[in-house]
């Protein structure tokens, strides 16, 4: 009898040592030897349900769950209180989407009463699951209850809090988790957004980058702060982060997409450009790069290139066509459109898919408008102006294109009241307020449109367009010194278009020429016929200004000029005829 106790005793020695080297071994995270070591166990006592267990609980660290609830059952019907049993099958059924069946096996530890910790806490995990972040936080309360010395449950809770967006409660649980353990970057990462959230923008920072200092190479890390600072509009430590992280790993995708984005905010296209075709080459699947790229090619004026991207994005992602991407493709197709038309009904079906999502969309409605504006439309650009400016009545771009409409269709009278309506909401649009003042002047408003027009004229002094249209109000009001005034503005401005300037040398000459200064009218005539060389009344001019300074030889020859273009018996024609007999009398 006393040798087969010391059998059995040796026996008994031998599974459980072997029992405590899988254990060991588990938690060093050796799984193979843990596994080895317990199938050795399974051999000499097929019954064994700690070797069952760390069979189990080796599965469910593998990910492997169906072994894990296969083992795990089996050591349960040789031990039914097995807390470690209970609470990792509940795990591994948390882990296929069985909540109920995890729910069951974590009441069932609790009426065992040992490591209620434990089961609480996996309560916790399934209502998170669930979505009952009320339920969820009782149960991690529970689990701290019986024991807050593990990180795990206060960062637990703190999820909870933060789900239900209770911010400070989840960044409280953090910074307890924390200080049990100062190491674990998921918590701190966890603290961090926390913080992002309560507009803690220094805090949050902070967080992150201590978790650097635990790891530098913390990929995850340098993300985080990276897309903080975007949030925070600090692009230049945001720019750090990224570039800190493409160290890190080149072939980080989403990581060259944050970055483009900052260069395209620095207006830096051509780097942009470059990392998104370099995220595009490394995962063509992440079509946020073409997006991004399509957006970077249409700031850079190459919309051909943006509509093809588009198009790439749009039969790569055609779930994900949403709002932004029509409205973004309707401005790339507009831009193509105001040198094809061809364009611009393609634009104008983006524009009402939009509106079909979004009918309170005032700007929606103007680039319809503008679409038709660019077909010479004009009826039914000012039909989608007006709709735009029924949803939103301070839409000033509305406002301001439905008068070039109006203008477009001689109804002077409307394009005044709207520029009366968009020049109150926007005082300092000196080119809307001269627009005002010509269009006065075609009304023949002549002194309305002269004080429009200096009002323009105090705002920018030194804007061409509006030096000319007020020199030609002035000229049409009969007042010619100051007409003149201006035309010698405009001439004198480097800003003046050719064709300024040409009616410049024209009207002014023609003052000077009625001042009797004949030297500077024959300059300023000449240089007028040189922009109008068929103009029989410049020619004309040029002659009278040649007799005022008495040298009939030019003279004659403008007149004979415009005899030789003209018929007789033509208004013209009778004119010089009678300039040249003036010239013979007088001899």
């Amino acid at each position: 009898m006393g040798s087969i106790l010391i059998l059995v005793s040796l026996s008994w020695g031998g599974s459980s040592d072997l029992i405590k080297r899988a254990r060991e071994n588990f938690e060093a995270g050796s799984l193979d030897i843990a596994a080895d070591l317990a199938n050795q166990e399974l051999g000499q006592d097929p019954k064994s349900w700690e070797a069952l267990v760390i069979l189990g609980k080796v599965s469910y660290s593998r990910g492997d769950y169906p072994s894990a609830e296969n083992y795990l059952n089996r050591a349960l019907t040789h031990k039914k209180k097995s807390t470690e049993a209970l609470y990792y099958l509940g795990l591994a059924y948390i882990k296929e989407g069985k909540f109920e069946s995890a729910k069951m096996q974590f009441e069932k530890g609790l009426k065992v009463g040992e490591n209620k910790n434990w089961f609480y806490n996996g309560l916790g995990t399934v209502a998170m699951r669930e979505a009952d972040y009320t339920e969820a936080d009782l149960n991690f309360r529970m689990a701290i209850g019986e024991d807050d010395k593990i990180p795990e449950y206060h960062k637990n809770l703190g999820d909870a809090n933060f789900a239900k967006k209770v911010y400070p409660l989840a960044a409280a649980e953090y910074r307890a988790a924390l200080k049990l353990d100062s190491t674990i970057t998921e918590i701190r990462f966890q603290l961090a957004e926390s913080y992002f959230q309560m507009r803690q923008v220094t805090e949050a920072v902070e967080e992150f980058k201590k978790a650097i200092k635990i790891d530098p190479e913390n990929v995850e890390a340098y993300r985080r702060l990276g897309a903080i600072y975007m949030a925070a509009q600090k692009y230049p430590e945001a720019q750090f982060a990224y570039e800190k992280l493409l160290q890190l790993d080149k072939s980080d995708v989403k990581a060259l997409s944050n970055l483009a984005q900052i260069y395209i905010m620095r207006r830096n296209f051509e780097a942009a450009a470059d990392l998104l075709l370099k995220a595009i080459e490394l995962d063509p699947t992440y079509i946020e790069s073409f997006f991004s790229l399509a957006q970077v090619q249409y700031e850079s004026g190459q919309y051909k290139k943006a509509l093809e991207t588009y198009e790439k994005y749009e039969k790569a992602a055609p779930e994900r066509l949403d709002v932004d991407y029509w409205k973004k493709k309707g401005q790339v197709l507009i831009k193509l459109g105001a040198n094809d038309p061809a364009y611009l009904e393609r634009a104008i079906e983006c524009y009402n898919i939009v509106l079909e999502t979004e009918p309170d969309y005032s700007d929606g409605y103007s680039q319809v408008a503008y679409a038709y504006y660019l077909q010479k439309d004009y009826q039914g650009a000012i039909e989608n102006y007006l709709k735009a400016l029924k949803i939103d009545p301070d839409n000033v771009n509305a406002l301001r294109n439905l008068s070039y409409a109006y203008l477009n269709t001689r109804r002077y009278s409307e394009a005044v009241e709207v520029l009366k309506r968009e020049t109150e909401k926007n005082p300092d649009d000196y080119r809307s307020i001269g627009i005002l003042g010509n269009t006065y002047t075609a009304l023949k408003k002549f002194s309305e449109a002269i004080f429009a027009l200096k009002e323009a004229l105090q705002i920018k002094p030194d804007d061409a367009q509006n030096q000319y249209y007020l020199a030609l109000a002035y000229s049409l009001a009969g007042k010619f010194d100051e007409a003149a005034g201006m035309w010698e503005q405009v001439l004198d401005n480097p800003e003046a278009s050719e064709s300024f300037r040409c009616d410049g040398y024209k009207l002014l000459g023609q003052n000077r020429l009625s001042k009797g200064r004949c030297e500077e009218a024959i300059g300023l005539l000449s240089k007028a016929l040189k922009c109008e060389p068929r103009n029989l009344q410049l020619m004309l001019n040029l002659g009278d200004a040649y007799v005022f300074c008495r040298e009939e030889d030019n003279a004659r020859g403008w007149y004979r000029e415009v005899l030789a273009s003209t018929e007789p018996g033509t208004d013209m024609h009778d004119k010089a005829q009678d300039a040249l007999l003036r010239i013979t009398i007088q001899e």
